[in-house]
């Protein structure tokens, strides 16, 4: 192993030198089961990221240049000439311009690099055993715990391939997350309340095979979330009741300097990854990226990360900005409320007719603003559930079986399926509004949690 321990040694310090603070953790290296030689730059996923999103934006993603980088390689003793004339790097080219220094050290063919995000380590690629540079034994390289018991195969896009199962890697949202209320006011107006719900409802595939599936992840992963002054109804009849400390926290100032927030928080609907495609090229892309297979040519989001970007896996954006602090958002709710009210002024209905008349996503385009969770939210971070009595036992029964143990509300109000513009419709907005008095009036009656001002 004297060789794997030479690459590791020097693809550490290498990597250590280039790198802005905290962003190398590691470096290991391998023999693959035919005998050629593999490192890799074990990094914070979360600084990585980083990373693959300018990468997407087409520019130079590197906290530095080829210059820089030949002058780092040549102090050290390398040649350095494989970078002196490149002006900006991106991760790809930087890896392979890297391997090609380490052959000249290193003395052996086939010889490539690659980034691994923290936790991950290579397998299968790798043969038993893998060496890091920290611990400077062998490790051995068993099957991931994480890894989905079978492969998931997609013909039309001529896919097998292992998958990690995402519900046993992707954290929890913690207990700091949470507030203790259901809802937030910005203003001083009966109605100047938000809350943040997600909607479902029990016309696609087998509800209670769904049902399952959440309760065998622990919770929801990834979710989409509206926040604003009615649900999302238009996606379904039964609205989970989430608490308002979750977006809140993920918002400055609450939210920690470098830390992730636990959403993503748009100003308006998004149109965020779906829960088919996080199950499946999520899972498959987490794969590649944890164990060594990811060559980050066409990377365009690190899985281990949570939630990509809206647009992100397109290489491009929304056109839906972010909402990154706390005043924005009472801002923005100000807005929705003059566009969404029950009562809307004159100049409040043509605001919204404007929106649901134009092109694509604004912010007033629903009556309320998308967050996409990043992380698992626990069936404990939904106190309460409100349903139409027209799907009150069907809700009952769902989430019975996906192990929510709060309370379900039953709402004297019919349920309408939005049209097929995609807006909601005069019916399903009245529908959205009942729910909302129910869930406003249901929290302070069971005494389920209060309100933030």
């Amino acid at each position: 192993m004297d060789v794997e321990r030479k690459l590791a040694d020097t693809l550490f310090a290498v990597a250590k030198e280039l790198f802005q603070r905290g962003f190398v953790k590691d470096a290991v290296a391998w023999r693959t089961p035919q005998g050629y030689l593999r490192g890799a730059i074990v990094t914070d996923p979360f600084k990585l990221q980083r990373v693959v999103e300018r990468h997407a934006e087409g520019g130079g993603v590197l906290p530095f240049g080829g210059r820089y980088a030949a002058s780092v390689l040549k102090r050290m003793g390398f040649n350095g000439g494989t970078f002196e004339y490149e002006r900006e790097l991106v991760l790809p080219d930087f890896l392979e311009r890297l391997s090609s220094e380490l052959y000249d050290m290193i003395g052996e063919d086939e010889l490539r690099l690659t980034v691994i995000p923290e936790p991950g380590y290579p397998w299968p690629t790798a043969g038993d055993t893998f060496v890091s540079a920290k611990n400077r034994k062998p490790q051995r390289s068993p099957r991931p715990e994480w890894l989905l018991p079978d492969n998931i195969v997609d013909v039309s896009r001529d896919v097998n391939s292992p998958g990690v199962n995402l519900c046993r890697f992707i954290p929890e949202v913690p207990g700091k997350a949470r507030s203790g209320a259901l809802t937030m006011r910005w203003g001083n107006g009966a109605d100047d309340v938000a809350i943040v719900t997600h909607s479902f409802g029990f016309e696609r595939g087998d509800p209670l095979a769904q049902a399952r599936r959440i309760a065998d992840c622990g919770g929801l992963l990834l979710p989409s979330l509206a926040v604003g002054p009615v649900p999302a109804s238009a996606f379904g009849p039964a609205t989970l009741v989430c608490d308002v400390g979750v977006v809140l926290r993920s918002l400055k100032p609450s939210r920690p300097r470098g830390e992730q927030g636990y959403v993503d928080l748009y100003a308006g609907d998004a149109w965020t990854t779906g829960v088919s495609e996080v199950f499946g090229s999520g899972a498959v892309g987490a794969f590649e990226q944890l164990h060594g297979h990811e060559d980050w040519i066409y990377a365009s989001h690190v899985w281990s990360t949570g939630a990509p970007v809206a647009g992100e896996l397109a290489g491009g954006h929304s056109d839906v900005p972010l909402i990154e602090t706390e005043t924005a958002l009472m801002r923005g709710l100000k807005q929705l409320a003059a566009a969404w009210s029950r009562t809307p002024t004159r100049a409040g209905l043509k605001a919204r007719e404007r929106a649901v008349a134009g092109s694509g996503a604004t912010k007033l385009s629903n009556p309320y603003f998308e967050a996409k969770g990043n992380f698992l939210f626990p069936m404990s971070v939904f106190p309460l559930c409100a349903v139409g009595e027209d799907n009150f036992e069907r809700a009952q029964e769902f989430l019975k079986v996906a192990g929510f143990d709060g309370h379900v509300i039953p709402v004297p109000a019919q349920y309408y399926a939005p049209g097929a513009d995609a807006h909601p419709d005069v019916a399903s907005l009245e529908y959205a509004w009942a729910l909302a008095d129910a869930i406003r009036a249901g929290s302070e009656q069971l005494g389920v949690a209060g309100e933030i001002r």
